[in-house]
């Protein structure tokens, strides 16, 4: 008896289709905020890094989805994350990160990313900005440098700023990014066609709701309220932006 052996549709995939497809499921995980999704995204651009070594595009993907999965792992309140596991998410994370700026020194959101995992680390361990200060620092001024017109990038510096510790930052610096991100986001126009042009919005509405967050601290609560409902309008499917908005109709509710 012969045996044909036919390759599975993944293993035949070609370097385009397993990246078009990884950044699709990243785009569709992160729209409805699915962990498994996003897992699953990771998985596929792991495959397009394997089949294109030498190109940045596939690790920068990569990158920015299992920074995803560790942002999504990390709001579990139901299950605190441990030393070791939040040491391994870093470390998953930054590895293609690192090849990508490698590969093209002016990825801003590379550098962004690298300098927020940084943030996130000392925020966990205030010690160690004795040594990780200056990487964020390094790699914030790589990504202003090379990403002043990228929205992402504008986002991601600002809530660095916003959500880092105080001596990194803080509202008065991150705000001018976050606003810069949201004029961006909205006149952001991609010669990219297909499912890479429709996740380069990834960080719009997130952005729209630390705005919002940000309006909340300084009691602008008609302004905060105005960034939740325009979060939700860019994606019905986001519940931070719910939640926001629920929070604010039970306090109003409070006062009648």
């Amino acid at each position: 008896m012969v045996l044909f052996l036919v390759p599975s549709s993944t293993s035949s995939q070609t370097y385009h289709e397993s990246l078009e497809q990884g950044v699709r499921q990243f785009h569709e995980g992160y729209r409805s905020w699915d962990a498994d999704v996003l897992l699953k995204s990771t998985e596929t651009l792991e495959r397009a890094c394997a089949k294109k070594p030498d190109d940045y595009l596939p690790y920068h993907w990569l990158g920015i989805a299992r920074f995803h999965v560790l942002v999504h792992r990390k709001g579990d309140a139901a299950r605190p994350m441990e030393k070791r596991e939040f040491k391994d998410l870093l470390s998953s994370v930054r590895q293609p990160l690192q090849k990508a700026i490698k590969l093209n020194s002016a990825d801003s959101e590379a550098h962004a990313l690298i300098s927020t995992l940084a943030g996130m680390e000392i925020a966990r361990e205030p010690s160690h900005a004795i040594w990780l200060g200056p990487t964020v620092l390094r790699h914030r001024k790589l990504a202003v440098k090379h990403g002043k017109d990228n929205p992402r990038t504008q986002y991601l510096i600002g809530a660095a700023f916003v959500q880092g510790p105080s001596f990194l930052g803080g509202l008065e610096e991150g705000l001018p990014h976050l606003k810069r991100a949201e004029k961006l986001f909205e006149t952001q126009t991609s010669p990219v066609k297909g499912p890479v042009a429709a996740a380069s919005t990834w960080g719009y509405e997130h952005c729209l709701v630390l705005i919002g967050d940000v309006c909340m601290r300084r009691d602008e609560v008609g302004k905060a309220e105005e960034y939740f409902r325009k979060a939700t309008a860019v994606n019905p499917q986001n519940k931070l932006a719910q939640r926001r908005l629920n929070t604010l109709q039970r306090s109003n509710e409070g006062h009648e």
